[in-house]
Formats: C-alpha cells, structure tokens, sequence
C-alpha cells in the first residue's frame, strides 16, 4: 500500500489516508476473531460466544465499509495507488508485523469495549469472557509486535510502547484471572478502557514506519 506522500501534506487527504489504515487493521482483526468466535459457538454451543458473535460481526461489517469507503475516496484523489510491491520488498517480516500490529489493535478495541461495559455491568458474562479473550491476545501478540522487526524497516516509538504496555496489561490480566476475576478490578478496567485509542491507532504508524514516512 503506497501513498503519495505530496498528497498526504493535504488534511483532508491525510484524515482519509489514516482511516483507510486503521480500518483495514480493524476488519483483518475483528475478521479473525468473529471466525474464532463462531468456532467457540460451533463447538461449545455456550450462548455467550453466540451474542459475542453478533456484537462483533457488526463491528468487523462496520470497519470493513469505512476501510472501503475511504479505500475509494484515496483512489478518486490519486492519494493511493493499491500496489503491496511495498510490503512484499520486506518479506517475511514487514506482513508479520502488519497483521500482529492489526491483530494487537483489534484485541485493545475488544478489551476497552468491553471493560467499559463492565464498569457499568460487571455480571454481563459475555463482556466478562471477551475481556479475558483480549487478554490472552495482549499475551500472544505483544511479545511478537515487539520481537518482529526488519533490519530495512525501523520500528516507531509508538509501537514498541504500545506493544509493552498491551504486555503489561497482559501480564497483569493474567494475574487477575489466575487469582481472581479481571472484571472486579475498576483499576484494571479503566487501564484496558484507557489504552483502547492508543492502541487502535498504532496500525498507522506501523503502516507509515518509523518518522511516520510511508514504505517505499
């Protein structure tokens, strides 16, 4: 994915570039935990999967519209040109990091999302179970966010102290579900509602790479 970067000097043009970005993340992630979910359903038939299911396959149809609606709106400026000429010069490394960076975000949306509805619900078990689903992701995924790096593509600030504080925030979920319920702790809850917007727009950095140019 290849922006002009004389275009992107343009705000409007910019504010269309970042959300073509951080959409795109959020479909491919929201994409792959919808599969997951109707797996879990599948299987287990436990209701809270199914609801969980219906909640976020609205919000992946949701990301999916405006990634295209601004995917189109870049096209008709010229801002874009749909080209992963970039992205393959950096393989195996560079869609490594694009997909654990649109996966960690996706899972930092989910935890805010659903720490919120805790705060006001803490019995909704549906919320309770998404909560520990991110934190597992925050386990899995910002280890890799931080350990994928390519030597011709360095990585930006932001994204090593998303990565680290989505580790914490694992480490520190972790804890609380061995020990007790995440869903108790106000303090863990508005930790997780707080990092939910950093964390969603770390996929444009990764995107734009490191003094937030655009991979050539």
């Amino acid at each position: 994915m290849h922006f002009d970067a004389r275009l992107l000097s343009r705000p409007d043009l910019a504010l269309v570039a970042a959300l073509l970005i951080l959409f795109t993340s959020l479909a491919v992630g929201f994409g792959g935990y919808v599969a997951v979910l109707e797996g879990l359903w599948l299987t287990t038939r436990t209701e809270a999967f199914l609801k969980l299911r219906s909640l976020w396959s609205r919000a992946f149809l949701t990301a999916l519209a405006i990634a295209a609606a601004a995917a189109g709106a870049a096209v008709a400026a010229g801002a874009w040109a749909p080209s992963w000429a970039s992205v393959g010069s950096g393989l195996p490394y560079r869609p490594a990091q694009l997909v654990v960076s649109a996966l960690l975000a996706s899972a930092a949306v989910v935890a805010a999302v659903s720490a919120a509805r805790l705060w006001r619900h803490a019995e909704e078990a549906e919320s309770g179970l998404a909560l520990k689903m991110a934190i597992g992701m925050f386990v899995i995924c910002a280890p890799l966010e931080i350990a994928v790096a390519d030597a011709a593509w360095a990585r930006p600030q932001l994204i090593v102290g998303v990565a680290t504080a989505a580790a914490l925030l694992g480490l520190w979920g972790g804890l609380l579900c061995w020990r007790s319920s995440p869903e108790r702790s106000r303090l863990f809850l508005a930790a997780c509602v707080l990092m939910g917007p950093g964390a969603a727009t770390a996929p444009i950095a990764e995107w734009l790479g490191a003094g937030g140019a655009p991979p050539v």
